[in-house]
């Protein structure tokens, strides 16, 4: 349930919902931590519905400006505004591990 993007308590998504999926993976990666949290089931279901996360957390602060940048199109709010499958792929970031 971490995982789920807003537009999915909707009923209304696409594709976008994985990238935001890796998104949330990415930031629990990142800090150790998932970026929308909350006591109840509910409560991280409210707060995964405001999109609202920390992308000023301190470990975040220790990462490139590439990484935090993915990370904030990865969980960009909007599906028609989120990065694409293909374009994660090809933003900086990931063509760091291209020759590894």
């Amino acid at each position: 349930m971490y995982t789920a993007a807003p537009e999915v308590f909707e009923r209304e998504y696409d594709e976008k919902v994985d990238v935001w999926s890796v998104g949330v993976i990415m930031y629990m990666m990142l800090t150790g931590e998932p970026p929308f949290s909350g006591a109840t089931e509910p409560e991280i279901i409210k707060n995964i519905r405001t999109g609202i996360c920390d992308l000023e957390h301190p470990r975040l602060l220790e990462c490139t400006p590439e990484a935090r940048e993915l990370l904030g199109r990865l969980l960009e709010f909007s599906p028609s505004r989120r990065i694409s499958a293909d374009g994660a792929l090809r933003h900086a970031w990931s063509k760091m591990f291209d020759d590894q």
